[in-house]
């Protein structure tokens, strides 16, 4: 049965509960919602797919769900147990279909993506691709090309193989906006099937999907080969011309296009040339889309390359395992593993990764998505991978693995060029340069680092010599994210640890420039003076780190006194292989010591608490009580302890409650200001929004 052909309630129902396997490609998604508007948008988008419960273990797992943004109803886009993005809820529909195409940028690691549609020619399986930027037209053109006739393989994303260079059809919908939404309308009637309307704010424009035609799904698995890349741009009153680019030009444009080009490395770079080598590259000139589709259709097209080209191939769609029937829904949830069982299992695999290989595809299905979202999902592939592991799990699990495993590689190697940019910048700064975080576990080469990715550098410097490391940083190139008003500058000196994040503009890392390790505002706040004059140099590089004892009080501080909750298990697994690392020479008294002597006692002895909790960290009950004069039992029951304990437990998004919910929220504004921050101005001008349709 199709998806077209399923009653509505029916489908509703499914969505709702366990969700809808979808295939696009050789990839599998596991999709659910409770938004009335997803399902009503699923039944017309992906009807001529077939109604199918999700495989046992799916490649994404799509929860759409609904959620306040700025005050606003919206919906987060939630892959694989990770938050990507909240949309307003006027984009609902279209949140489905962008996180689908990220899904596609993150996930291909035996394909170049390219930000290209993709068509075949009528009665022919010669591919023409189209990359472009967004607003170059090719999604009108790509719907105008289905709509003719032509096999859309692709409207936002074309997927090359590296092994043979084929372009994979994916039979997904195409994004129209604005006046191209209301040109295939108009021009196509019935024969075009449009999923329900958003609004779009930049521009001011409606947007709506266009569905595959039946022939369009029918294609999809199956990989083509590419005759010609045209890369359209629209002109006014402009004849449909075709004007050639030498293959220099293609590849220029090819790896600008090239989504994950960067992060294939060798692979994709080899792909790129060789496209751009054996496929002839033109640039398409026109005004009206039909005109164009009338003029492409009348070309001959023939491979630049002297070797014939590989045929089309049959599709390639991996048979989704099927889910076990069970008796009832309870005795289904029975058998499903909580949270916190799943991580025990996964703080377990990440100490002794041979535990895994019992594992069952069902139990993997729930542990990868509460990994991902523990943000400790690369760190357990990439000890997976070193402990050769790999070779006894499920090759779909293995997969997935690996995925996460070159996105590591990519982040470190990404990091490498910024901290030796930085490095140069920094180089007529006089003073010393701490790294912190993950950044400094990076460039010391820590183990248990490996896999932990990181997307901004934080350095401490100074507080005296700020302004000198700052005017460095800028003669560097490094400018504001954002344009900054004098008052804006002047809060982030007076009241916060840092100052505002600085960027590269042909780099994508953050780098905070710290002088502090709290803010000014925080009661609690002290110099960073006597960490930096104790921090270490790091062999073979400029910076220096804290030293043993700083950097577990740093990541206890860090954690629970500066709000910032998004990755609280992944803090906690670091603080224990911190620890873990100097095995029975770490000091404890010390480290109680100087946590009292800057009245941290009490704090890191709660975030030491629930790291024994969650991460299983052994913490000496003598050094709870020299922490805080209390014991574990009394720590337990206060009220910050279990709002930290309920906001960073493990669960999964649609089992949110308002108890975790204010959790959350309550932690990550503690502490509260001083009472001079919030009579002045700077925090009003600062902080206070004006409530807007996001």
């Amino acid at each position: 049965m199709k998806l077209g052909e399923v009653a509505p309630q029916t489908l509703r129902k499914q969505l709702a509960a366990e969700g809808i396997g979808l295939q696009f490609g050789a990839f599998q998604f596991r999709l659910q919602s409770r938004i009335g508007l997803i399902s009503d948008a699923v039944q017309i988008l992906y009807a001529e797919h077939p109604f199918a419960p999700p495989a046992i273990f799916s490649d994404f797992r799509l929860l759409l769900e609904p959620k306040l943004k700025h005050g606003w109803p919206g919906v987060a886009g939630i892959v694989n147990g990770e938050t990507w993005h909240v949309w307003p809820r006027r984009l609902t529909v279209a949140a489905l279909e962008w996180i689908c195409s990220w899904c596609f940028f993150r996930g291909a690691t035996r394909q170049l993506a390219v930000h290209a549609a993709a068509a075949t020619l009528p009665g022919t399986e010669q591919a023409l691709i189209f990359p472009g930027a967004s607003g170059a037209g090719k999604s009108t053109l790509a719907s105008t090309l289905m709509l003719s006739d032509w096999g859309l393989l692709s409207d936002e994303i074309a997927l090359f193989n590296l092994d043979d260079g084929l372009v994979t059809a994916l039979g997904r919908p195409s994004i129209l906006k604005g006046e191209s939404l209301e040109l295939i309308k108009s021009r196509y009637g019935n024969a075009a099937s449009f999923g329900p309307r958003g609004r779009m704010l930049e521009p001011r424009v409606a947007v709506a999907h266009l569905s595959p035609t039946a022939a369009s799904v029918e294609m999809r698995g199956r990989s083509f080969p590419p005759v010609a890349i045209v890369f359209p741009r629209r002109a006014d009153r402009a004849q449909p011309q075709l004007d050639s680019l030498s293959p220099g030009e293609a590849f220029a444009k090819l790896s600008q296009f090239g989504i994950n080009y960067r992060s294939l490395g060798r692979e994709g770079f080899d792909r790129a040339v060789s496209l751009a080598q054996s496929c002839p590259a033109y640039q398409l000139v026109y005004d009206d889309a039909a005109e164009a589709e009338r003029f492409l259709r009348k070309q001959s097209w023939t491979r630049a390359d002297a070797v014939p080209p590989v045929a089309a191939s049959a599709p390639k769609l991996r048979p989704p395992i099927p889910r076990r029937a069970e008796s009832s829904n309870s005795s289904a949830e029975a058998m499903r593993p909580t949270p916190r069982q799943l991580l025990t299992t996964l703080i377990d695999a990440l100490r002794s990764p041979h535990k895994l290989s019992n594992l069952d595809l069902a139990t993997w299905d729930e542990l990868i998505p509460l990994a991902q979202q523990s943000s400790l999902l690369p760190q357990l592939a990439v000890s997976v991978m070193r402990h050769r592991v790999a070779g006894e799990l499920d090759p779909a699990v293995r997969e997935r693995l690996a995925l996460e495993v070159r996105l590591s590689e990519f982040n470190r190697r990404g990091l490498a060029v910024e901290l030796r940019h930085l490095s140069a910048a920094l180089r007529e700064y006089a003073g010393p340069v701490v790294l912190l975080k993950g950044a400094a576990y990076h460039q010391a080469d820590f183990p248990w680092s490996r896999g932990r990715r990181t997307n901004d550098v934080d350095l401490l410097v100074s507080e005296t010599s700020l302004e000198q490391a700052q005017q460095a940083l800028a003669l560097g190139g490094y400018a504001a994210l954002e344009k900054l008003s004098a008052a804006d500058q002047s809060y982030y000196r007076r009241w916060l640890h840092e100052l505002a994040p600085v960027r590269h503009p042909y780099r994508r890392l953050e780098i905070d420039l710290h002088f502090r390790l709290l803010p000014q505002f925080d009661i609690k706040s002290f110099s960073a003076e006597p960490l930096i004059e104790r921090s270490l140099p790091l062999t073979g590089s400029a910076f220096r780190m804290l030293d043993p004892i700083d950097r577990v009080i740093h990541s206890a501080v860090n954690f629970a006194r500066t709000g910032e909750l998004e990755r609280p298990l992944r803090d906690l697994w670091d603080l224990r292989c911190m620890i873990d690392d100097a095995h029975d020479h770490f000091d404890w008294e010390e480290l109680a010591q100087r946590a009292c002597g800057l009245r941290l006692g009490n704090c890191l002895a709660m975030v030491l608490l629930l790291a024994n909790e969650y991460v299983e960290l052994p913490v000496p009950a003598s050094v709870l009580e020299l922490l805080s004069g209390s014991s574990a039992v009394r720590l337990r029951r206060r009220t910050l302890y279990r709002l930290m304990s309920l906001a960073i437990c493990p669960t999964t998004p649609a089992e949110e409650t308002r108890r975790r919910k204010f959790a959350h929220w309550a932690v990550g504004r503690y502490p509260p200001p001083r009472l001079r921050t919030w009579i002045d101005p700077l925090t009003w001008t600062k902080r206070i929004r004006f409530l807007r349709e996001p």
